[in-house]
C-alpha cells in the first residue's frame, strides 16, 4: 500500500513560493542596506579628505604668516635682513632674531657673556641655562631659521602651478609647498604671492625694490589626496581659482576638469618689520 504525504497548511512550514518571495524581499532589503552603507562610506571618506585638506592649508598659512611677520627683523640695523626675492610664485626673506649665545657679547647686560648651554646658573638668579642670550640677535642672518624660502616642489617652469596638473605637463608627480626645500604641506596645486605697498597698491613682480613692500597676500590651492573616483563618486572640478589681488583678482589655477576636490585659501600678512628706519 502506497503512503501519501501531504503538507499540512496548518503546520509551521512554508510553501516553495512563499520561501522564494521571502528570499527576494530579504535580498532587496540587504541590497538597500548595502547601498546606504556604501553611500555613507563614500561620504565619510570625502569628508575626511576635505578635513585633511583644510587642516593642511591652515597649518601652512599659520607658519607662513608667523614667519613673514618677522621678515626684515633687524634690531641693530647691521644684519641686512630683508625680503630678498619677491616673485609671484617664490618668496625669500631673512631676519635676525637669534645667535646671541655664541657671539661673545653680553647682549642682555647682566654681566655674563654668552650665558646658557653650560648647565650652570652663571648669574646666580636661580635659572640654569636661561634663554636670554640664545634668543638674542647677533647682527647676522646666518643662524638657523633666519633665511626662509617658500616655493612649490613640482614646478619646473616656475609658474606657481603643479606640473602634474592636467593643464600643465601632467607628470602625475606629487607637489608640495616647500620651506627651505623641505615639504611643509602636501597636495598643493597652486601658490601665489601679491605684494602691496604702504598705500595698499599692488607692486609688480618680480619686485625690484623690496624695501617698498609692506604686506604680502599668500594664496594657496590645495586638493584632496585622492580623486573622487577612488571612492566611487562622480565629481568633476569645473571651476577656476583666483587670488584676491586688489582691484583685479587673477586666476592662479585654471579649470582642470578632473575629479579632485580643491579648496583655495588667501591670507594677507603685514610685514611689520619692513620700512623701519
Amino acid at each position: 500500500m502506497r503512503h501519501m504525504f501531504r503538507l499540512n497548511r496548518g503546520s509551521n512550514g512554508f510553501t516553495i513560493v512563499e520561501l522564494l518571495i521571502s528570499i527576494a524581499v530579504f535580498g532587496i532589503v540587504v541590497a538597500g542596506i548595502t547601498l546606504a552603507y556604501q553611500a555613507q562610506l563614500r561620504s565619510y571618506y570625502t569628508q575626511r579628505e576635505m578635513v585633511d585638506m583644510q587642516q593642511n592649508l591652515r597649518a601652512a598659512t599659520y607658519l607662513m604668516t608667523r614667519e613673514l611677520k618677522l621678515a626684515g627683523l633687524d634690531p641693530t640695523g647691521k644684519a641686512g635682513a630683508d625680503i630678498t626675492v619677491a616673485d609671484a610664485h617664490t618668496i625669500s626673506f631673512s631676519m635676525d632674531f637669534t645667535g646671541g649665545l655664541s657671539d661673545g657679547v653680553d647682549n642682555d647686560k647682566d654681566g655674563v657673556v654668552d650665558e646658557g648651554g653650560d648647565g650652570v646658573d652663571n648669574n646666580v638668579n636661580g635659572l640654569i641655562d636661561e634663554p636670554d642670550e640664545a634668543e638674542w640677535y647677533n647682527e647676522s642672518t646666518a643662524d638657523p631659521n633666519e633665511q626662509i624660502t617658500y616655493n612649490l616642489s613640482n614646478d619646473g617652469n616656475g609658474n606657481g602651478l603643479n606640473d602634474g596638473l592636467v593643464t600643465e605637463n601632467n607628470t602625475g608627480a606629487a607637489c608640495h609647498l616647500l620651506r627651505n626645500g623641505q615639504p611643509m604641506a602636501s597636495s598643493i596645486d597652486a601658490l601665489n604671492f601679491v605684494y602691496l605697498d604702504g598705500n595698499g597698491a599692488v607692486i609688480g613682480t618680480p619686485v625690484a625694490d623690496t624695501s617698498t613692500i609692506r604686506s604680502v597676500q599668500i594664496s594657496l590651492v590645495a586638493r584632496t589626496g585622492a580623486g573622487a573616483s577612488a571612492f566611487g563618486i562622480s565629481y568633476q572640478d569645473t571651476q577656476s581659482y583666483s587670488n584676491q589681488r586688489p582691484g583685479a583678482p587673477e586666476v592662479i589655477l585654471p579649470v582642470q576638469n578632473d575629479n579632485f576636490r580643491r579648496i583655495p585659501m588667501t591670507v594677507e600678512v603685514k610685514c611689520r618689520n619692513m620700512g623701519l628706519e
